[in-house]
């Protein structure tokens, strides 16, 4: 089963030109109304759609953020035909092909992030974010 991902949004030039890049780590710099978190949602969600059976983690500052911003944009942004079930409560979405998006909050409870092999990974507000978790634990 081929599964198509349809992104709800148009991105403007400079979200294609991160889009396009095929740099394996992205680091964006940009003012706010750039659209760097729904342009990471929806680079996601690609990614979790050529990678079956695999988890993807997306992490913001507080589990709060993740549950409060990140979820409904996921929401939003995915086809209903494409997730075989999501809650809201644990803030989760696994796809028809058997892929996990988790989202996380890192100052909640870092040690629950330890342990996983990621497909791919996603962090928001990185400078809010304490340096060792990626080098350490992500």
């Amino acid at each position: 089963m081929s599964l198509v991902f349809k992104p709800t949004f148009r991105p403007h030039a400079g979200q294609t030109e991160i889009w396009n890049s095929t740099a394996r780590f992205k680091c964006i710099k940009a003012g706010r109304r750039f659209g760097k978190t729904k342009l990471g949602i929806a680079w996601l969600i690609a990614q979790a759609i050529r990678s079956p059976g695999e988890d993807f983690f997306y992490v913001s500052p507080s589990y709060r953020m993740s549950r409060e911003i990140a979820y409904n944009e996921f929401a939003n942004q995915l086809q209903p035909e494409l997730i075989s079930k999501q809650s809201e409560r644990d803030i989760f979405f696994e796809l028809v092909n058997g892929s996990r998006i988790l989202l996380k909050g890192s100052s909640d409870d870092e040690q629950n992030l330890r342990g996983r092999r990621l497909g791919a990974l996603l962090m928001d507000e990185a400078a809010f974010q304490k340096p060792h978790v990626y080098s350490e634990i992500l």
